[in-house]
Parts: structure tokens; sequence; C-alpha cells
């Protein structure tokens, strides 16, 4: 029984994760420009193949095979954004602190 229920909520965060939370870093990672723009669409890449083709994996072992992609592709596009930010230039920061209201 618990196995079970470990199994539901841990798709259940993959789902969360890879087809809710990368798209939104993606689409943001696109409107800033903040990091290299194919690496938002890389994103998009991840949350296709690993969430939202990945939710529909336990109706199909072909589809579940597909979601690979997904899974490779996340991880691509972690180390991509951590190098990006690492290596992006320290002039595109503020220079002074913002002013913070009471």
């Amino acid at each position: 029984m618990f196995a079970v229920l470990a199994l539901v909520i841990n798709y259940a965060g993959d789902v969360i994760l890879w087809g809710v939370v990368v798209p939104m870093y993606a689409y943001a990672a696109l409107k800033t420009r903040v990091v290299g723009r194919w690496i938002g669409w890389l994103g998009f890449v991840v949350a296709f193949f690993a969430g939202w083709l990945g939710a529909l994996a336990p109706a199909s072992d072909a589809i579940e095979g597909i979601t690979f992609i997904g899974f490779v592709a996340f991880f691509v596009w972690m180390a991509a954004m951590g190098v990006s930010l690492l290596r992006r230039e320290r002039s595109a920061a503020p220079k002074t602190p913002l002013p913070v209201s009471a």
C-alpha cells in the first residue's frame, strides 16, 4: 500500500517539476534574456517530453521510452543554466542597491 502511494507521489512530483516549473523557468529565460535563448527553448523541450508527454507514460511503454529524451535534456538544461549564469558578465548586475520601501 505504501509503495503504491510513494510511486503516485513521486509521479505527481515529476509531472509538476517537469511540466509546470521547468516551462516557467524557460519562459522567464526567453522573456528576460538573462541566459541564451536556446536554453529557454531547451526548457520547453524538457517540459514537452518529460512533463506533458511524461504524464501519459503509464498508458504506454512507447511513450515512457520517448520521455527519456526529456530526462536527458533536463540535465543538459540544468547544466547550461548554471554555466550560463556563472559566466554572465558582472557589469549586468546593478551597481547601486535598490531602495527599500517601508
